[in-house]
């Protein structure tokens, strides 16, 4: 499928937008996500702070903004003299939500990484001998463990070890439900299999307890 932006009549074209005609948003859509996703990616992609599942999200939520401004459902207004334009103003709100969310994350990693070993011990793995006192008492084993683990990781895990909720997790930390769910569960089976193959290390090497 080839899209293009009419470049030649771009004022009917942006006039179409401005009506909501469905098709005129489709192809805009087609052709601002493999822009903006591809720049964001180059941007962000290497940070350690976005994967492409959020890289996703952001652009989502910079289209319906783009979608707010030119069918006038915000008091914020913008001219658009030719698709260059438009493209440049949606990357800059792609920018800013990027860097927003950037800084907020930031500033949660400060946080975690003063968090205790026992926020995480008994969440590691969905089979409870994972976590037996034995484990626990072992703090380079533990420490190799969670070097693993991202801030982000670590932080849904030592949420949702306390007991908060994915919705509210999620929401601290700007993604959806459902991606906080993915990234638990993802979480879960890495450190089990961090563990496994840790323990068949230290079996294979005789260093049992």
């Amino acid at each position: 499928m080839s899209v293009q932006i009419p470049e030649h009549n771009f004022g009917q074209f942006l006039e179409q937008l401005v009506q909501k005609d469905h098709e005129a948003w489709a192809s805009l859509d087609f052709v601002l996500r493999r822009v903006i996703i591809h720049w964001m990616l180059k941007q962000y992609g290497h940070s350690g702070y976005f994967d492409k599942s959020e890289i996703e999200e952001v652009y989502q939520d910079a289209f319906s903004k783009l979608f707010e401004v030119i069918t006038g459902e915000t008091e914020n207004t913008a001219v658009f003299a030719s698709y260059d334009k438009l493209k440049s103003y949606a990357i800059g709100i792609a920018k800013n939500m990027a860097n927003q969310k950037l800084r907020k994350l930031k500033k949660m990693e400060q946080t975690t990484r003063s968090l205790d070993q026992e926020h995480y011990i008994w969440l590691i793995s969905d089979n409870d001998r994972y976590a037996q006192p034995g484990h626990i008492e072992d703090r380079d084993f533990i420490n190799t463990i969670l070097t693993d683990l991202s801030y982000r990781e670590k932080m849904i895990l030592k949420r949702f070890s306390e007991g908060d909720k994915l919705v509210d997790i999620s929401d601290e930390l700007n993604i959806s439900p459902e991606h906080c769910r993915i990234i638990k569960h993802r979480t879960l089976k890495k450190v089990s299999d961090k563990l496994k193959q840790l323990e068949f290390t230290n079996v294979s090497s005789g260093n049992t307890k």
